[in-house]
């Protein structure tokens, strides 16, 4: 999480005919699907989103799930067109905005400045490997840019993702659909910057996590 809405967050303010949808692209189960008897047939359920496409339009969906990029190869293998965002943040601080928020499921690894630290690193690495294999279907953006030049990264972002500016991305905050994820206040007031530096204030705190991010070979200055 962080203190800034995510590329998400201003991709679901745009007002395109075929609206982008909240959706995870990773399999959740796999059930069986019963029918007079015969043989069960595995069916893979993912999340579903809101809003349908009209008819004849493409659909559009975003996913801004923590673990989406452990399953960047499955999502291009069924979504070859697929857009991948990579959202960055400085080592300390996006760890920090972690550790200190509760999510409500899944993020197992936010319990602990150790884990945390790992898996940001492996983040990095795993990332960094398909940048080089597919450059072509990868945007870094990176959160210090968007807070300090929010329009520009905006327009830098809808670009990458084949949809016109739109004032209503910047001025997301304005737009009343309901948000469930960790950042559900944040994105109800205009961009700040008052997160940039806030991990600072813990600093004393968390040398273990300085100590595993260095070990991995992170840059944190």
């Amino acid at each position: 999480t962080s203190t800034v809405p995510t590329p998400k967050t201003k991709i679901w303010s745009h007002k395109s005919p075929s609206k982008p949808r909240s959706r995870s692209c990773a399999p959740r189960r796999i059930e069986p699907k019963k029918s007079n008897g015969a043989p069960t047939t595995p069916k893979i359920k993912a999340d579903s989103g809101p809003g349908v496409p009209n008819k004849g339009e493409k659909p559009k969906a975003s996913d801004k799930a923590k673990r989406s990029a452990m399953h960047i190869g499955l999502i291009r293998a069924i979504l070859p067109n697929a857009t991948i965002i990579d959202a960055r943040r400085t080592p300390m601080a996006t760890c920090f905005a972690n550790f200190k928020q509760l999510f409500a499921e899944g993020q197992g690894f936010t319990y602990s400045v150790g884990d945390i630290g790992n898996y940001y690193a492996d983040y990095l690495r795993l990332l960094d490997h398909w940048h080089q294999v597919v450059p072509e279907s990868l945007m870094t953006v990176n959160y210090e840019d968007v807070v300090t030049g929010l329009e520009g990264q905006v327009g830098k972002l809808l670009n990458h993702c084949g949809l016109p500016f739109e004032e209503a991305c910047v001025q997301f905050h304005e737009n009343d659909r309901a948000v469930r994820s960790a950042s559900s206040e944040q994105v109800r007031q205009p961009i700040f910057t008052g997160g940039l530096e806030q991990w600072r204030n813990f600093e004393q705190h968390l040398g273990s996590l300085k100590e595993v991010l260095t070990g991995r070979m992170v840059r944190i200055d």
